[in-house]
């Protein structure tokens, strides 16, 4: 039976779950449903709550940093963030960058080299990579030299020997010679038309962030980005069996993430706080994929079949676009190769955090 209650403030703030039928209890009638990032009004509005968000880790952890607001004009507005004998710039949450260099090569070793002509880089700076073509795993990255040779600049942080082979560079790469990172261009000059917002707005703050980048399979030819409600995937069921199930629930965010390699060389990026089924002897767990590490065996699936493997590698990696693929809260595979997997995502979620869920 449906039923129109009189609701002429907003004042009560978000009301408990357990009570959201009761329309008959008096707070009802001045509480929200949610207040996504609002705060109450003693006159009943509600307003943005005030906070920062996430653009990128800070370029040397060891020194401190301030961060101030910068207002060019109506319509320009920076975030300035200093640091002895550094300055960043970010715009509408991500870095400003150089103009864009071209990649002409790129390793598929440990560590990774890539070859960028004139690039002028210098040990300690941090490469923005983008519209990288058959190396695709580099996509997205922000790297940081730690080795310069002419052109070859080497990032000792990263294995690339499971990625696939570099084949061209239609987008090329950004990067700061100055310790600045990749994201959006500089601002359009006034009167310019207003540049388009970022498509991956942060997903409901309720609701555990179960995400795998957007660049990682989960299909034979299929890219989490292109994942659709009935999408098939491949999951695994609490008895150990293999099964078919499909997407009933997608939303796409900005996490960050870590990387987890396998012995066997899969891989698979995702974000922290990622559910990764865990074997400890008999008996699986639950844990954060942040919690990982080399003493870990993680389910995984490639053309030799279904097994356990020991991880070999997990790393952080900066923030990404993530798809939040829900599958029944069951748990699906996904890898940053194809043909090749790790089994993540459970309904065992505990918010609480922690390492085993």
């Amino acid at each position: 039976m449906a039923f129109l209650a009189s609701m002429p403030s907003f004042a009560g703030g978000e009301i408990g779950r357990q009570v959201r039928a009761r329309y008959d209890v008096a707070k009802y009638q001045t509480a929200l449903d949610k207040g996504r990032n609002t705060l109450g009004l003693p006159g009943g509005g509600q307003y943005n709550r005030p906070g920062s968000l996430f653009c990128d880790t800070q370029h040397d952890e060891t020194k401190l940093s301030e961060l101030f607001s910068f207002s060019f004009s109506l319509d320009q507005t920076y975030a300035l963030q200093f640091e002895p004998n550094l300055i960043r710039v970010f715009f509408d949450g991500d870095p400003v960058v150089e103009p864009a260099l071209i990649v002409t090569a790129a390793t598929t070793t440990d560590p990774l080299t890539v070859t960028i002509p004139d690039s002028g880089y210098a040990i300690g700076d941090r490469v923005y990579f983008s519209g990288i073509e058959g190396m695709t795993q580099i996509n997205g990255l922000i790297l940081t030299v730690t080795g310069q040779a002419g052109d070859v600049s080497t990032f000792g942080d990263v294995d690339a020997s499971g990625w696939s082979a570099f084949t061209g560079s239609g987008g090329g790469v950004a990067g700061d010679s100055e310790g600045g990172t990749g994201g959006y261009p500089p601002p359009p000059a006034p009167g310019d038309p207003d540049p388009e917002p970022p498509d991956f707005p942060d997903s409901d703050p309720d609701e555990p962030p179960m995400c795998v980048w957007v660049e990682a399979y989960v299909g034979p030819d299929l890219k989490a980005a292109d994942a659709e409600l009935g999408t098939p995937l491949t999951m695994r069921a609490e008895d150990g069996s293999i099964y078919e199930g499909a997407v009933t629930g997608l939303l796409f965010a900005r996490r960050p993430c870590v990387r987890i390699k396998t012995i066997s060389g899969i891989v698979l990026t995702c974000s922290t706080t990622t559910p990764v089924p865990v074997k400890r002897g008999e008996k699986v767990d639950y844990w954060r994929a942040e919690t990982l590490s080399d003493r870990h065996e993680v389910c995984v699936q490639d053309a030799s079949g279904v097994r356990w493997e020991r991880i070999e590698k997990i790393a952080r990696v900066e923030a990404k676009r993530v798809a939040q693929i829900t599958a029944s809260n069951g748990v699906y595979l996904a890898g940053d190769l194809k043909g090749a997997g790790i089994f993540t995502h459970n309904v065992k979620w505990d918010p609480s955090g922690g390492g085993g869920l």
